[in-house]
């Protein structure tokens, strides 16, 4: 029986481990692309009111290459090179 505690209490820990990477992982990201609003994220978090985000049309291919980052020759960075 008392495997069965340890079990669960060790299932519940890597739950919370595994959201806390998930969590961290996306933060990275968005901080590395430049999408992070951290002014934003610090008042929701502090419990602010914030105005509503207005829906944007943008898409992924409007965006500039980060700085320091060397665009590829030959246009759009995300075209699949051509195989021969």
């Amino acid at each position: 029986m008392l495997i069965i505690g340890v079990d669960r209490f060790m299932s519940t820990m890597r739950g919370l481990v595994s959201l806390s990477g998930q969590i961290m992982g996306s933060l990275v990201v968005a901080l590395w692309e430049r999408r992070l609003d951290v002014d934003r994220a610090r008042s929701v978090l502090a419990g602010e009111p914030v105005p509503e985000l207005a829906p944007s049309d943008a898409t992924d291919d409007d965006d500039p290459v980060p700085a320091g980052v060397a665009a590829p020759e030959g246009g759009d960075r995300r075209e699949p090179a051509a195989t021969s």
